[in-house]
């Protein structure tokens, strides 16, 4: 057991400074477990004739290097981004996330885009973005939930 050690069966015992100071009830220390902390934003799933707008996240961090959709701090930072956008929106049950330090809560919102008219290229401006096939978007380096997400639901051609 790690709190009744036993000294005289253990390998490393010449080498062992517990025993040697004779606290070896001490050893191993607990460590203080961190509070897992939680985060909340908005996804956009933007669809336009057939394809879907996927952002590549920075080198660094949370899926560093995955594509994934554009993030938005909160709905309602999204819905005022979208609201002057043609076409329609539906919002998409959250889905729950849990990573190492964190629990993640995504909301998408799924946003069709009339194919007629001015395309969404001159109002979206993402320089690390790229409008992708479903088969495309599934060949890529997608993080999970955005790959559950995407096979979900068949991308629209209106």
């Amino acid at each position: 057991s790690l709190r009744r050690p036993d000294c005289a069966a253990c390998p490393l015992q010449g080498l062992c400074r517990a025993q040697a100071s004779g606290q070896q009830e001490a050893y191993p220390v607990k460590s203080r477990r961190a509070l897992r902390g939680r985060r909340s934003h908005a996804v956009l799933w933007l669809q336009w004739r057939g394809r879907c707008l996927l952002v590549q996240r920075p080198a660094k961090g949370v899926w560093a290097g995955l594509w994934s959709l554009p993030e938005f701090d909160s709905c309602e930072a999204l819905n005022a981004q979208a609201a002057a956008w043609p076409g329609h929106g539906q919002w998409l049950p959250t889905i729950e996330h849990a990573l190492t330090h964190f629990d993640w809560s995504l909301t998408p919102l799924c946003w069709q885009w009339p194919t007629r008219g001015a395309g969404p290229a001159g109002v979206w401006v993402e320089p690390s973005g790229r409008w992708a096939l479903p088969e495309e978007a599934l060949a890529l380096g997608l993080a999970a939930p955005v790959r559950r997400l995407l096979q979900s639901q068949p991308l629209s051609r209106r």
